[in-house]
């Protein structure tokens, strides 16, 4: 049901969760979240959350955020001790189905059809059931699942699974289409991150495969900014705000530097465990009242923030240096166990999901978002499952 429906989402965690806990075994369940050392980070991620709330200025606002690390503390450690190694492909499939409604709905809008579930989705913004934030890094992950499935078939496989190959084929497609009528950037720089990803696990780390990657980059760049005009405009944008950053607070740029500027004044004022979770609005109000800024519109638009847009930038600030390193910790095992991983399948999405979302977190706080924390949840456990 992700990324198609928030209520459709909780209701599978839910009945994940439910069936993880009535299917017994506690003994062997807690083995398990010891001897997984990811399972395990995932767990005092979230724990440093709930502890937190004892330093927090308000339980209320600490709760919200609490409510929002649930997949790192009850939704991993269920799925990767019910997810079975036989039916990996499967999981995926499944993503890759949900996918390809979203993107097909989101062409439909962009060709003129009212979206029904969002009302603010229209020909100029072609999300289907998010935002361009959250679509277009998903769409990309799913562009690469399905590519990957492609370029490891080999010549019985793809006699065999004909209908399947069609259906891969056609997603990546449509997907890597789907990335660049939407606005939002941290799709673009997804999607070129995973075919780096794909060139290199298919071919090795080479200087072939890196050249042959930078070629077709190059390509696929000059192809896309020529008929694509909103990746053409993006762009443009993207570097007029980058050469004019301290002077224009009011640009996309601007405002994030802003953000990340007060943010790290909480930090500074809190360093060791933060301010609690949740509690950034508070303290971030504080720092912008004593800011120097003169733009009172800023003033505005920045006050009682929720999000810096950076997850490490809110992570330090609720959590200080123990919270960054606890988030740092989860990456670092997600990928050592995902490199120490026998299936290769398995071993490959372990790792991208590890990366990507890695790289995400610098642009915007991706595990305050449902569709995205799900996303995660879902693929890390299902790599780094038990074999």
């Amino acid at each position: 049901m992700f990324p198609i429906s928030v209520a459709g989402g909780n209701l599978i965690a839910f009945l994940l969760i439910f069936l993880w806990v009535i299917s017994g075994s506690f003994k062997n369940k807690i083995i398990h979240i010891i001897k997984n050392k990811f399972v395990l980070a995932s767990l005092l991620f979230f724990l440093l959350h709930l502890l937190s709330l004892s330093w927090a200025d308000d339980v209320n606002l600490g709760l919200g955020s609490v409510k929002k690390m649930l997949e790192f503390g009850v939704l991993i450690p269920a799925l990767t001790f019910l997810f079975e190694k036989k039916r990996v492909e499967i999981y995926l499939n499944y993503f890759l189905v949900s996918v390809f409604i979203t993107v097909v709905i989101s062409f439909l809008v962009f060709f003129g059809m009212p979206n029904p579930f969002i009302n603010d989705s229209d020909v100029l913004n072609p999300v289907a059931f998010s935002s361009h934030v959250t679509q277009g890094p998903i769409v990309a992950i799913g562009y690469y699942v399905s590519m990957r499935f492609l370029l490891f078939l080999n010549s019985e496989q793809f006699k065999a699974k004909k209908t399947m190959v069609l259906f891969y084929v056609f997603l990546s497609l449509l997907s890597a289409a789907n990335v660049f009528i939407l606005e939002g950037r941290a799709g673009y720089v997804v999607f070129f991150i995973v075919n780096l990803i794909l060139f290199i696990q298919r071919f090795n780390l080479t200087y072939k495969s890196l050249m042959l990657f930078a070629l077709t980059a190059v390509i696929f760049l000059t192809l896309v900014d020529a008929y694509s005009p909103k990746f053409h405009n993006r762009t443009i944008e993207t570097i007029e705000s980058a050469k004019n950053l301290s002077q224009d607070r009011l640009s996309s740029l601007g405002r994030r530097y802003t953000m990340a500027e007060n943010t790290l004044n909480v930090f500074k004022e809190n360093p060791l465990v933060g301010v609690g979770s949740g509690n950034l609005p508070i303290h971030y109000e504080k720092s912008i009242k004593s800011s120097k800024i003169d733009s009172e519109t800023l003033k505005v638009i920045s006050k009682n923030t929720k999000n810096p847009h950076n997850m490490y930038l809110l992570t330090a600030a609720e959590l200080g240096v123990l919270g960054l390193f606890f988030l740092l910790h989860l990456f670092y095992r997600n990928l050592t166990l995902g490199l120490r991983t026998v299936n290769k399948l398995k071993k490959d999405i372990a790792v991208t999901s590890c990366v990507i979302f890695f790289l995400m977190n610098f642009s915007e706080s991706y595990f305050l978002g449902h569709f995205t924390t799900f996303l995660y949840a879902f693929l890390a456990s299902l790599s780094l499952s038990k074999d």
